[in-house]
This record gives C-alpha cells, sequence and structure tokens, in this order.
C-alpha cells in the first residue's frame, strides 16, 4: 500500500526586487508505485522549477548540496529554517 507524507509545504518571497514567490513542496514516499520509498521535492519559481526525487537515505543532504550547486543559497537557507 503506497504511503504518503507531506514533510513541507510553504511559500516564501525570493530576495529579488519583483518579490516573486517560490512555492515549496516536499512529499515523502513509501512503498509508491511510480517512487517506492523516496522524497520528492517540488519548488516552483516563475523564472525556474526544481524538481528532483531522492533517495530518502541521500535527504536532505544530496537535496541541499544541489540547491548550493545551483547557486541558491537564499532558497536553501529559506528551506533549512523551516524543514
Amino acid at each position: 500500500m503506497s504511503k504518503e507524507k507531506v514533510l513541507i509545504e510553504t511559500e516564501f518571497e525570493d530576495s529579488t526586487e519583483e518579490k516573486e514567490m517560490f512555492r515549496v513542496k516536499i512529499t515523502r514516499y513509501s512503498s509508491d508505485v511510480v517512487y517506492g520509498d523516496a522524497v520528492e521535492v517540488e519548488i516552483r519559481h516563475p523564472e525556474e522549477n526544481f524538481i528532483e526525487v531522492y533517495d530518502p537515505a541521500e535527504f536532505p543532504e544530496q537535496f541541499y548540496s544541489d540547491l548550493d550547486f545551483r547557486g541558491w543559497s537564499f532558497v536553501l537557507a529559506e528551506i533549512k529554517e523551516r524543514l
């Protein structure tokens, strides 16, 4: 039986003058027919989206590393504060 748990669902303004919103949803799946055991991260923004699926053993370290690699230090700080 597939189970899912929303770990975080939030939104916050970006750090630019346009004040666009980041919408973040992180979901943990267990025994899902598509994902198996996984953590799905969706970060929506008008300029660029980030959608990734992680092995639970690699989350959140790999996720943090991926955000840092993209130069999304502002997003990383906001999510770390909420997660």
